[in-house]
């Protein structure tokens, strides 16, 4: 490798292969090949303390992001969060007719104060109502109408260490 790239100007090679010759003499040269013996050895031993760092590093990033909780307990905060991602603003209505005790229903604003939506959250787990995360919409209105709102449901049951969230 090193002979070639010694001779690289003089030896007929295109300006391309010039630049390739030098990119792969570089690489050979970072790999360690270019050094003395004890320099080899003691690279392969930088290089072993190089993996076993990156890899505790690794572990102990994965170990910091498992143990990571972020316990909301106001259903306001967890409505602030697409308030502060998409300028939304919701006002609660106890007007509309619920479903459930324990749903609640937000009329939702864009930030010129434009009517989108309403959203029913329905947080708690109870008897006959299925687990996990699931949003449906049960009235779709392709586009706006003046006789008809659009209805968004967000359903999950909050459960953090077997506490249910009010």
């Amino acid at each position: 490798m090193k002979a070639v790239y010694e001779v690289r100007h003089t030896s007929g090679l295109t300006p391309e292969q010039i630049r390739l010759t030098e990119e792969y003499y570089k690489n050979f040269e970072n790999s360690g090949a270019t050094l003395s013996p004890e320099a080899k050895e003691r690279y392969r031993e930088l290089s072993m303390e190089l993996s076993k760092a990156t890899l505790a590093f690794g572990q102990n990033s994965l170990r910091e992001t498992n143990a990571f909780e972020w316990l909301i307990t106001d259903k306001i905060d967890l409505l602030g969060l697409a308030t502060d991602l998409y300028g939304l603003k919701f006002m609660r209505n106890s007007d509309i007719q619920l479903y459930h005790p324990e749903v609640e229903a937000y009329e939702v604003f864009d930030e010129n104060g434009d009517f989108l939506s309403v959203l029913y959250t329905d947080f708690h787990p109870r008897e006959g109502k299925r687990s996990g995360a699931w949003m449906t919409s049960y009235k779709w209105m392709p586009t706006p109408s003046p006789f008809s709102r659009r209805r968004v449901f967000l359903i999950r049951e909050l459960l953090i260490r077997s506490e249910s969230i009010s």
